[in-house]
């Protein structure tokens, strides 16, 4: 009996891996081309305006990046998580709605 939930369960995890494996194997192209934008960015800057003012221009951009990055993610899970708030509010009151319209004509 718990051979097959146990089965199902291993074969929805390996789904779930093999899911998101997929997504990061298409995103590393990616992440490499981005890696040589960064370096062709950085060498442009540094023949254009020397190496100190490049380099702490690029960290300037990556902060500001960075900073963009966690305030939209940030934002993405307050809404997420409002949005379960909501729906275990919405949840609970219909659960003892129903339960009051079914228990109150047995009770009087």
């Amino acid at each position: 009996m718990f051979r097959g939930l146990i089965n199902n369960a291993k074969s929805a995890a390996g789904n779930l891996v093999a899911k998101y494996l997929a997504r990061a194997s298409a995103a590393i192209p990616f992440v490499v081309a981005a890696g040589f934008a960064l370096a062709a960015l950085t060498a442009w800057l540094t023949d254009r305006y020397g190496a100190v003012t490049a380099y702490w221009s690029m960290t300037a951009v990556l902060i500001v990046l960075g900073v963009i990055a966690a305030l939209t993610v940030s934002a993405k899970e307050n809404r997420e998580e409002a949005a379960d708030r909501e729906a275990e509010k919405s949840d609970t009151s219909a659960t003892v709605g129903g339960a009051t319209a079914t228990l109150w004509p047995k009770l009087h």
